[in-house]
């Protein structure tokens, strides 16, 4: 080896030698490197999976709490659209419930424990004829028509927390008969008020009717027994008075004979309140049947130093019992003409009002008292000093038994009877007319 071969060597195994140290070195560098990196990689991929599954369950949590409040949002939604819907129907039933008391027929209205009204209803408006304004705000004891009896039953109320019923006259409210119905509650006190004057009317009838039944139950039993002694006595004073030898005594046969004639007369009147019989109603006019009065009935007036006005107007034919409608106008002129002063004038009216019929007959008489007048055609019911009240008696059930009605006024300047007859229906069959008179009639 030349020399220049062997520095060349050792050049080369110097080199080496620093060479192999340092690639060590890199090496030993890259392998820490990657090792490093391979570390770093795989903690990441490890940091990153568990953050991952971090996330996931972070989600699933989300997705869990979310569909949780979606639910509680539906469930409320739910619970304020029921509650909206029943506040509607609560709503509607409290209007619906305010209509019917605003609308009813009976009067309504309501109390504060100030004595105060609060509320009432259009009828009550109409009951006691004032406005909604002139009455709410107002203490009850302001309003006319309240009297005590009202009074103490409302304090009763107000007081005991109690219902109470009870029926009053309200004159002051055009003579009505008043049902009254009050409740306690936490403010006062609700009322309603019903008219019942008709109900009241029917009752009064109905006593009358009660009465008159028992007048032809007593008459049907003891009339025909007495009119058998009268008739006996009547004979033999009419022998005792055919007798020259009781010549002197003839005028006192003859008054007994009338007053046995005028007690025999009581008793048919008396009969013919009992009549169980059906009335035979026939066609025919009513100004017929006054026609045919009138010189009797004018006749009877000039004697009494009184007139008599007959006014006929174009009426339409009626079934009528010809026979009885003479007697009530009998009953009804003569009680006239009693009532009223010589000179004065009675007057006789035929006309037709809407669907009815109407005979009226006005006196100038003195009137009839306001507490009477309730108790005409009540038998043996008289004012007359020798009367025996079956006149009207008879008078209302000749009307009743023809389907009339009898409307009284009366004042200090006379008396109006109007009868009115309902008018018959074209082409009614006349036995399903009869029938149906003689149902009402019973």
């Amino acid at each position: 080896m030349n020399q220049t071969n062997l520095e060349t060597f050792q050049a080369n195994l110097m080199n080496a030698s620093l060479v192999f140290p340092m690639a060590l070195y890199i090496s030993i560098i890259l392998y820490r490197y990657t090792e490093r990196e391979l570390y770093n990689k795989y903690n990441l991929e490890h940091l990153v999976k568990e953050r991952t599954s971090e996330l996931l369950r972070a989600n699933n949590l989300l997705k869990a709490e979310t569909s949780q409040r979606e639910q509680m949002q539906r469930e409320k939604i739910e619970h304020l659209t029921k509650y909206l819907t029943l506040e509607v129907e609560l709503s509607r039933s409290n209007q619906l419930i305010a209509d019917i008391i605003k609308n009813m027929p009976d009067s309504f209205f309501a109390i504060d424990k100030n004595w105060q009204i609060t509320y009432i209803n259009r009828a009550g408006e109409i009951t006691f004829a004032k406005s909604h304004a002139e009455l709410v705000g107002k203490t009850i004891t302001e309003l006319f028509w309240v009297t005590d009896t009202v009074l103490n039953h409302f304090y009763e109320v107000l007081t005991e927390k109690k219902s109470v019923s009870f029926e009053f006259f309200a004159k002051d409210l055009g003579d009505k008969w008043l049902e009254v119905r009050a409740y306690p509650m936490e403010s006062g006190l609700t009322c309603y008020l019903r008219d019942i004057t008709s109900r009241k009317i029917t009752e009064h009838e109905l006593a009358r009717l009660d009465r008159l039944y028992l007048v032809g139950q007593l008459a049907s039993g003891l009339a025909h027994e007495i009119r058998n002694p009268l008739t006996v006595v009547r004979g033999y004073l009419q022998l005792l008075g055919s007798n020259s030898a009781f010549g002197d005594k003839k005028s006192a046969f003859d008054l007994m004979i009338s007053e046995l004639d005028r007690a025999n007369a009581i008793i048919t009147e008396f009969l013919s309140l009992a009549q169980i019989k059906q009335t035979d109603l026939k066609t025919m006019n009513l100004n017929g049947i006054l026609t045919n009065l009138y010189p009797l009935l004018s006749a009877d007036a000039t004697n009494q130093n009184k007139q008599i006005q007959l006014l006929l107007g174009e009426i339409p034919d009626l079934r009528l019992n010809c026979k009885e409608i003479s007697q009530m106008v009998l009953n009804f002129v003569r009680n006239g003409l009693e009532s009223m002063d010589a000179g004065r004038s009675l007057t006789i009216k035929s006309f037709r009002e809407d669907n009815m019929v109407a005979l009226e007959i006005i006196d100038e008489g003195c009137g009839i008292p306001q507490e009477n007048l309730n108790k005409l055609g009540t038998p043996f019911f008289t004012t007359k000093d020798y009367g025996t009240g079956l006149g009207l008696a008879t008078s209302y059930r000749i009307a009743e038994s023809h389907n009339a009605k009898i409307r009284v006024l009366s004042s200090s300047t006379g008396t109006s009877f109007c009868i009115l007859f309902p008018i018959p229906e074209q082409g009614q069959d006349a036995s399903k007319s009869e029938a149906e008179l003689h149902s009402f009639s019973a």
